[in-house]
């Protein structure tokens, strides 16, 4: 019975548990015969359950793996293993750690007000002054370096005091530049808008252009109404072909002088070169010369008058020689010429109006 006997001595526990729990009916030996007579009904478990023995190799592969001379050396505590993996070798303060029991669980236990709902709540913390301590002095830091920058001289930031004295000089160009701008809704971008200070697009610029290009000039203008020359010169135009119209020259030219009547209550006339004045008969007629446009040609001031009854009061520049004994009498026609500065006079009789 040598399986017998070494499982008796291989599992004394488990022979003592079960003596224990049959309550003694049976013994180790018959327990030890039964567990041999099933290993044989089972021959598969026998075969796996017969001890096995190592190889020289594979006991010092084994013991190169725990790292022992031999299997008396095998360690047994903690201690004497070799720690890599890290864990912790003694035992670490957690006097800074909460308790489960000391970690505030509502409202009430952190001093809050536990009335309102949670959006108030989140409002209300948003702009306490207390609130967000951390971030505000973080603000309050940058403001501070952002102020000394900007009040920074010459010597410590050149290129920003640079920038702050462009701008003090140019303040007028950036403020017409900040005022007087044009706002995009401004801008007109069609051609009817009949608007004065808004300006118009560059979109109508090219319609403009275009309209600009498309223009055509015809090689003769059109001739809606004929044009009729009337007087020195008669002649009508009618814009069917090349007309040639030849102007008087101030004697008269070849389209003679310019003959202009005038009425009794004329009694004061300023008399234009080469034409000549027809008056009626006339109580009384003053008469001044107009300077002449061109003093290239001849002028002549030339005038008929009528005296009646009561012979015609006749007044002249002072300028003008006056043949010696020349006078007006009644019922006479006069026909003046003055020449260079000189009058010279002829009259005639006419018979005298009945009364």
């Amino acid at each position: 019975m040598e399986v017998t006997e070494q499982i008796e001595q291989e599992n004394p526990d488990i022979i003592e548990y079960i003596l224990a729990n049959l309550g003694g009916s049976v013994s180790a030996e018959q327990i030890a015969q039964a567990v041999e007579a099933y290993m044989e009904g089972h021959p598969s478990y026998a075969v796996e359950y017969q001890p096995q023995t190592l190889s020289d190799d594979q006991k010092q592969q084994a013991r190169t793996n725990i790292g022992a001379a031999s299997f008396d050396e095998i360690p047994s505590k903690t201690s004497d293993l070799q720690n890599d993996s890290g864990f912790l070798t003694e035992h670490q303060d957690l006097s800074n750690y909460a308790l489960k029991i000391e970690i505030p669980k509502t409202a009430a236990d952190v001093g809050a007000e536990a009335s309102g709902t949670a959006e108030s709540k989140v409002s209300e913390h948003n702009v306490s002054d207390t609130a967000h301590n951390d971030i505000r002095l973080l603000l309050q830091g940058l403001i501070e370096r952002l102020n000394a920058l900007a009040d920074s001289d010459d010597t410590t930031l050149d290129q920003m005091s640079e920038v702050v004295a462009y701008i003090k000089s140019n303040k007028s160009l950036i403020d017409a530049i900040t005022t007087s701008k044009i706002n995009v809704s401004d801008i007109i971008d069609n051609l009817t808008t009949n608007v004065s200070n808004k300006p118009l697009s560059a979109s109508q610029g090219v319609a403009l252009k275009a309209l600009i290009d498309g223009i055509t000039i015809p090689d003769k203008l059109p001739n809606p109404q004929k044009l009729t020359f009337s007087g020195a010169v008669t002649a009508e135009y009618d814009g069917s072909g090349a007309v040639t119209v030849t102007i008087p020259e101030g004697s008269g030219g070849s389209g003679g002088t310019v003959r202009i009547e005038k009425l009794s209550t004329d009694t004061t006339v300023e008399l234009e070169a080469n034409k000549l004045y027809i008056f009626p008969e006339m109580a009384e007629l003053t008469i001044t010369l107009a300077e002449p446009t061109d003093t290239s040609i001849v002028s002549e001031y030339h005038f008929v008058f009528k005296s009646g009854a009561t012979a015609t009061t006749l007044s002249i520049p002072d300028a003008i020689k006056i043949p010696s004994g020349f006078s007006v009498d009644v019922n006479k026609i006069y026909e003046i010429s003055i020449l260079e500065g000189c009058l010279c006079a002829q009259s005639w009789e006419v018979t005298a109006s009945a009364s």
